[in-house]
C-alpha cells in the first residue's frame, strides 16, 4: 500500500463519498421506478460498490464510523461534531479516521 498524504487521503475519500452518495440515490430511484431489470448491470454495480463502503465502515471503531459517515457519505452540516467532539479533537480523529477506513478498504 502506498503511504499517501493526509491531503491525498481526503481527496480519495472525497471521491469514495460522492461516487457512493450517486450510487445510493441510483439504487432508490432504480427501486422507486421499478426498472432494475433493464438497468441490471449499473444496479448490480452500484449495489456491490454500496456494500464494500458500508462492509468496510462495520469494521472500523465507532469514532470513525461517526466521522466517515457525517463528513463522507451523508449530506451533513460543517459543524456537525461540535456536541461530539471539541474541535481539536475533531480534526485529530478525522485524520486517523481517514487512515483507517482507507487502510481496511485496502486502498
Amino acid at each position: 500500500m502506498l503511504k499517501n498524504s493526509y491531503e491525498e487521503n481526503k481527496k480519495i475519500m472525497k471521491h469514495i463519498g460522492d461516487i457512493y452518495k450517486k450510487a445510493k440515490k441510483r439504487v432508490d430511484v432504480f427501486h422507486f421506478n421499478n426498472c432494475i431489470e433493464e438497468n441490471w448491470a449499473v444496479y448490480d454495480a452500484d449495489r456491490q460498490l454500496i456494500h464494500l463502503i458500508e462492509r468496510t465502515l462495520r469494521d472500523c471503531n465507532s469514532d470513525t464510523k461517526n466521522i466517515i459517515q457525517h463528513d463522507y457519505l451523508r449530506v451533513s452540516h460543517s459543524r456537525w461534531y461540535e456536541p461530539y467532539y471539541s474541535r481539536t479533537s475533531y480534526y485529530r480523529l478525522k485524520k486517523k479516521a481517514i487512515e483507517e477506513f482507507l487502510t481496511l478498504l485496502n486502498i
